[in-house]
């Protein structure tokens, strides 16, 4: 299996995800991230609710799903458009790295990551959402998006 995506260079070859450029997050994209701080810090903020699970009145019972918050909803879009996610790199093979797993694991481990870090771990994070709901829950849960956001506001001075 080849690491291919549809993105074409000039003469229409296929580009294998490595060869794009993986882009330093800007100081304008830091700061559309560490935006959502004062929202991730309020009591009660959620990444969403589970909805489904139940059986109906005919026996059949519906598949559940995750359905974000609006505030998970924002910062998903905010992510993408200031090029957060990114498909500049093997981001399945990164997840599966020691790096990953401690900063995901302990997020306290995230204030000390570059930008371009932060970009990996909301990579994987959304990507991996789109295959197996309830990653975003999960991660929020356990604090990365709140670290992610304070390490995104310590980065702008």
């Amino acid at each position: 299996m080849t690491d291919i995506d549809t993105t074409t260079s000039a003469d229409d070859v296929p580009m294998p995800l490595h060869w794009l450029p993986l882009r330093e997050p800007s100081p304008a994209a830091l700061a559309a991230i560490a935006a959502f701080l004062p929202e991730l810090e309020a009591p009660g903020a959620t990444a969403g609710r589970w909805h489904g699970g139940d059986r109906q009145p005919d026996g059949v019972i519906t598949f559940p799903c995750f359905v974000h918050s609006d505030l998970m909803s924002r910062l998903q879009e905010a992510a993408y458009d200031h090029g957060f996610v990114t498909s500049a790199f093997d981001w399945p093979e990164w997840s599966r790295t020691p790096a990953y797993k401690r900063l995901v694991q302990h997020p306290k481990n995230i204030a000390n990551c570059r930008p371009m870090t932060l970009a990996k771990l909301l990579t994987v994070i959304f990507r991996a959402e789109r295959t197996c709901e309830g990653v975003v829950a999960g991660e929020f849960e356990r604090g990365v998006f709140l670290a992610i956001a304070r390490r995104a506001n310590q980065l702008l001075g």
